[in-house]
């Protein structure tokens, strides 16, 4: 197919004919699809962190217990305090991680199908930010994506 420097302005040889949502669907599917898997990998590794810190730190094992109890300053008060502040931090940081990993998901669900376009840059925006995100590899990058395809003029006015 050559070139035609008559048609309309930010439309490619291939996207001619084809409706404005298809193209915007066709945008949309990649990054949509990365924060799914990034809102997925990042739940389960908040869960297992958080379950894990706070099982390490509720049920102390003696041993753990004996040697910080060697430190002068460590009272056994003070043991069994640090140690339920950072067990139901444990459980905080899971279930905080859970719901934000849901919120990304569901963005992402309702950006693949051109629905809700606020959700869907919340769900971006909310993969970047780098605390509660177990794979920060795969969630920025697709997050950054996710935020410029969701700019795109063409893709934007496709929501409903």
């Amino acid at each position: 197919m050559s070139y035609d420097p008559y048609q309309q302005p930010g439309q490619t040889p291939q996207q001619v004919g084809r409706s404005n949502e298809s193209v915007a669907k066709d945008k949309v599917k990649a990054p949509a699809i990365l924060l799914i898997i990034s809102g997925i990998i990042s739940s389960l590794v908040n869960v297992v962190g958080g379950g894990m810190m706070s099982v390490t730190f509720m049920n102390m094992p003696d041993e753990m217990r004996q040697e910080m109890l060697k430190d002068p300053q460590m009272t056994p008060e003070l043991l069994d305090t640090v140690a339920m502040i950072y067990g139901w931090g444990g459980i905080a940081s899971a279930v905080m991680g859970l719901l934000l990993g849901a919120v990304i998901i569901f963005g992402a669900v309702r950006m693949l199908s051109l629905k809700n376009w606020g959700m869907g840059l919340t769900a971006s925006i909310l993969s970047m930010v780098p605390c509660f995100q177990g794979c920060c590899l795969l969630s920025i990058p697709a997050g950054i994506f996710a935020l410029v395809i969701l700019c795109d003029p063409q893709v934007k006015s496709s929501f409903r």
